[in-house]
């Protein structure tokens, strides 16, 4: 766009190198024919635009979107704002809107990185261990992250293989009280190898010869 200020010169032929330093990651020149430019026209939004890309050490308008540090609080992306025509505005908010859901995007990131190698820490210990069944919820809120769900289905399975186990130490003991318990455990593992079967036999089965309830 070209910018022209009554009665002073024409600042386009400034402003446009002043783009074309950017671009060639030449920030200090940007700079300094930015300055020229406002000096000028102080009300040049395209000019403090140079300056905020400038200041991040950005070559493009549009990498202002995918910028880490939020672009609405910084005073230069302000003023241009303030100065900017209608059409520029509009542009500026879409490079607004963006960063702010870039920035959000990259906490969720953030925030799921933490939660997942976290947990991953934990798995080391037994799979009956407090500390493993917490990170298998941890995982679980994070289920769609990575391979969380991977990490998730093995360590049910490792869950089973322990409650399996301890449920068929109780069948040893042939009385009501440990086919009760054993029971009890079957039952939160159905579909695991045998214990469907292994549950039915548990109700059915005592010395007295009584259904066990």
């Amino acid at each position: 766009e070209t910018v022209v200020v009554s009665g002073k010169q024409d600042i386009t032929p400034l402003l446009k190198r002043a783009f074309l330093f950017l671009e060639d990651g030449d920030f200090t020149n940007a700079d300094e024919y930015v300055e020229k430019v406002l000096d000028i026209n102080p009300e040049c939004a395209e000019a403090y635009i140079v300056k905020l890309l400038s200041d991040l050490r950005l070559r493009k308008p549009e990498q202002l979107t995918t910028c880490p540090s939020p672009i609405a609080s910084n005073s230069n992306f302000s003023k241009a704002i303030r100065f900017a025509s209608l059409e520029y505005r509009n542009v500026l908010q879409e490079y607004k809107n963006a960063n702010i859901e870039h920035i959000a995007k990259a906490k969720e990131q953030a925030r799921k990185e933490a939660i997942y190698e976290q947990a991953l820490d934990r798995l080391s210990v037994a799979p009956d261990d407090i500390a493993y069944k917490k990170s298998i919820a941890e995982l679980e809120s994070i289920i769609d992250y990575k391979d969380s769900k991977e990490y998730v289905e093995k360590a049910d399975l490792e869950i089973k293989k322990v409650i399996y186990k301890k449920a068929k130490a109780y069948l040893v003991y042939n009385n009501i009280e440990n086919y009760k318990e054993a029971a009890n455990l079957f039952g939160t593992i159905c579909d695991y190898e045998d214990s469907k079967e292994l549950l039915e036999n548990c109700i059915l089965y005592n010395l007295n010869g009584n259904i066990i309830s």
